[in-house]
């Protein structure tokens, strides 16, 4: 899930650079121009898609980082739970002298568990 997220939140830039370029090419041409080859509503309908599309990718892409950010915590939450229990019960089977020694005191072992 949070891969799939970071590439759809990633896929949006290099989409909103063509987007950016074919907005560009339609303003620098002049209208009477594509009013001539196309008809008269040409230019402002090419425009309303591409602005549309301009927000589509802004909603993909908040989308995918909010989904991305939250599946990586998640994931990062649970991970560091179990190595935490794994630490946690391995601890518990040391035999007592383990903690007779000075590398191994109360101290050591909970700044290691943190």
């Amino acid at each position: 899930m949070a891969c799939i997220c970071s590439a759809a939140s990633g896929f949006t830039q290099p989409y909103l650079g063509v987007i950016f370029a074919k907005v560009m090419n339609l303003l620098t041409v002049p209208p009477e121009l594509y009013e001539m080859l196309h008809g008269p509503d040409y230019l402002r309908e090419e425009l309303d898609f591409w602005v549309l599309m301009t927000c589509l990718m802004a909603v993909i892409s908040l989308l995918g980082m909010t989904l991305r950010g939250t599946a990586f915590g998640f994931l990062g939450q649970n991970v560091t739970l179990k190595i935490r229990d794994i630490l946690y019960v391995n601890i518990l089977m040391k035999d007592i002298g383990f903690f007779d020694f000075r590398e191994n005191n109360a101290s050591v072992i909970t700044s290691v568990m943190a």
